[in-house]
């Protein structure tokens, strides 16, 4: 199942200058409070080493997004899929996506308009870039299934080589910072 959360986005800031991690909040209609994100990961190479802030056109006030929203946690760690502002144009993504894979929710997905994402400070030198080659996307896709028959016991226990998948925990409140005061200011 794919959780696409895009209408009911109202706005948020993700930040990924720590190598390997991202972090961040959204806020959506129908979601009371903050939405903290602290994925492992990092984005698309077009941003990779950067702060995202972007909108949507969700309104808090909406009489669908209650029930459009219901089950999404406040808190989603997991693993980063594909975040990009869709700048390079040698790839498959030419607007701004947002995925990633939720210990919480599952995949999820976001998809916006150039005008609703903007790229906070610079990214990393391409000669520090490693794009997010497929065979990876493969083996992320395959962690998130086997996470997902593991939890609803339709696994075979068996030892398969290179098949990691280990799932970290994580304290949203503990990795995120930022306050109310944060949403108007620079990441």
């Amino acid at each position: 199942m794919v959780f696409r959360p895009t209408l009911c986005l109202i706005k948020g800031k993700l930040d990924n200058t720590t190598p390997g991690l991202v972090t961040g909040w959204m806020r959506f209609a129908g979601v009371e409070g903050k939405v903290i994100l602290h994925l492992r990961g990092n984005f698309h190479h077009d941003i990779r080493g950067a702060k995202i802030r972007f909108r949507g056109e969700g309104r808090a006030a909406s009489p669908d997004a209650g029930a459009l929203m219901k089950g999404f946690s406040h808190c989603q760690s997991g693993k980063a899929g594909v975040i990009t502002a869709g700048l390079s144009f040698f790839d498959w993504w030419s607007h701004p996506y947002i995925e990633w894979y939720s210990d919480q929710n599952g995949r999820v997905e976001i998809d916006l308009e150039e005008d609703q994402m903007e790229v906070i400070g610079g990214r990393l030198p391409i000669e520090d870039i490693f794009p997010f080659p497929p065979e990876d996307r493969g083996k992320t896709l395959g962690e998130f299934m086997r996470g997902i028959a593991r939890r609803t016991g339709t696994h075979k226990r068996r030892k398969r080589r290179g098949a990691g998948g280990t799932t970290a925990q994580h304290s949203c409140s503990q990795n995120y910072k930022g306050g109310e005061e944060d949403e108007d200011a620079d990441i």
